[in-house]
């Protein structure tokens, strides 16, 4: 079997769109958490920021508190943004 070594990037479909709106809440959710500064921003209402969302990640990471995971076919060839 050939490792895929190009991808097309492509808007989520639509019949995917609220599933994958749903779960980028709950990871946004998640990341909030992370950080008392940003869980306070979080539960006023505010969006974060992508910047805050690598970021927190990143350190949630580097602490062990989060481990990152990237599941995806071998074969498939678009990547949704």
């Amino acid at each position: 079997m050939t490792l895929v070594k190009e991808f097309e990037i492509t808007d989520i479909p639509a019949e995917m769109l609220e599933k994958a709106n749903e779960w980028r809440e709950k990871m946004i959710e998640s990341v909030a958490e992370c950080d008392e500064e940003l869980t306070m921003k979080f539960l006023e209402g505010e969006e974060l920021t992508v910047k805050e969302i690598k970021d927190t990640i990143r350190k949630a990471t580097m602490r062990e508190k989060w481990y990152l995971l990237l599941a995806v076919p071998r074969t498939e060839t678009r990547v949704y943004r």
